[in-house]
């Protein structure tokens, strides 16, 4: 287990907090770091495809340039701006898919195949 949950268990007893950590205790505190750590992954994980998705429709757009100078681009910025980049092509996209959902099924159609050949 962690040393982080062996010095609160040490803490806790150290001040007279009843009892103390009893074994399942602590392999409770021991499972809910590794779900801390693991929701991290996730978060990280579902940040890099994002932002490939993100890249991808940039180069789409501007075929000019490679996709691998976008990525290098991108990747050299700071996390914050990142973050804005991916967020906001994707806010783009979620907003076009609005306006498209505007004409119906067809109008959804049209979207989606605008997005596949942008992305090819």
């Amino acid at each position: 287990m962690g040393c982080r949950i062996r010095r609160v268990a040490r803490l806790h007893e150290s001040h007279g907090c009843g009892i103390g950590f009893a074994p399942t205790h602590l392999h409770l505190l021991h499972r809910i770091a590794t779900m801390a750590q693991t929701a991290r992954q996730i978060k990280k994980r579902i940040g890099l495809t994002a932002r490939n998705v993100a890249i991808t429709l940039i180069a789409g757009v501007c075929r000019w340039v490679p996709i691998e100078e976008i990525n290098a681009r991108i990747c050299a910025r700071p996390m914050r701006d990142q973050v804005l980049i991916t967020v906001g092509v994707l806010a783009i996209l979620a907003g076009m898919s609005l306006l498209a959902a505007q004409f119906g099924w067809i109008g959804m159609l049209v979207f989606w195949l605008a997005v596949i050949v942008i992305a090819n």
